[in-house]
């Protein structure tokens, strides 16, 4: 189990923007504003391709 800085158990959490959508972490379960800004990511960063259709899918919907 991984704590936060305030002593409080972290929550799991899927990122949901950006070039790490659909990677796992473990973050402060704070809400943001009180957050200690604690974060341990679950899975490995997406290989270079994946990343790079990430990015441009973002671009694309962005505009």
């Amino acid at each position: 189990m991984v704590m936060c800085e305030h002593g409080q158990p972290a929550k799991r959490h899927v990122c949901f923007e950006g070039i790490s959508t659909g990677r796992r972490f473990i973050a402060c379960g704070l809400d943001e504003a009180s957050s200690c800004g604690v974060v341990q990511w679950v899975d490995e960063e997406w290989p270079e391709h994946l990343h790079n259709a990430l990015h441009k899918l973002w671009l694309l919907y962005e505009d």
